[in-house]
Order: C-alpha cells, then structure tokens, then sequence
C-alpha cells in the first residue's frame, strides 16, 4: 500500500491477540481479523491513484468479505 502512494494508520494495522482457548474464539478472532482486512482494502480503493491497483484491492475486498460471511455462518 505504501508503494501505492497510501500511508496505512495505527487503526488499520493494529491488531490485539486474544486468548484463543477454543475452537469458538479462533473463529470469532478470524472473523474480526477478516472484517479489518476488508475495512482496509475499502477505505484503500479511494486513495489508490492507480486504477490497476485499485482493481486488484476490489477483488481482494470480495475475498475478505467471503471470508468474513463464512466466518460468521460457522459461528452461527
């Protein structure tokens, strides 16, 4: 992102390591994980002066929010 002329912030790559005890927690850590990933690639899109790269930060936004569903069904 940096090369791409975008200056992430502390809020998105800070990242606080719970205790992960059971299968539940890992999957609610991931989800939150997931969740930061593709809040970062959508404020990133904006801001990218590339169209190119701009692209490839849209289709991995689609990934992380796939993810992000999956992760909240096996939570269910």
């Amino acid at each position: 992102m940096k090369a791409a002329g975008v200056t992430p912030t502390d809020a998105t790559i800070h990242l606080t390591y719970p205790s992960l005890k059971s299968q539940t927690d890992i999957l609610k850590f991931a989800e939150i994980v997931e969740r930061q990933a593709a809040t970062a690639y959508l404020a990133s899109i904006p801001a990218l002066k590339n169209r190119a790269l701009a692209k490839v930060a849209a289709s991995i936004l689609g990934n992380e929010t796939t993810h992000v569903a999956i992760l909240a069904y096996a939570l269910k």
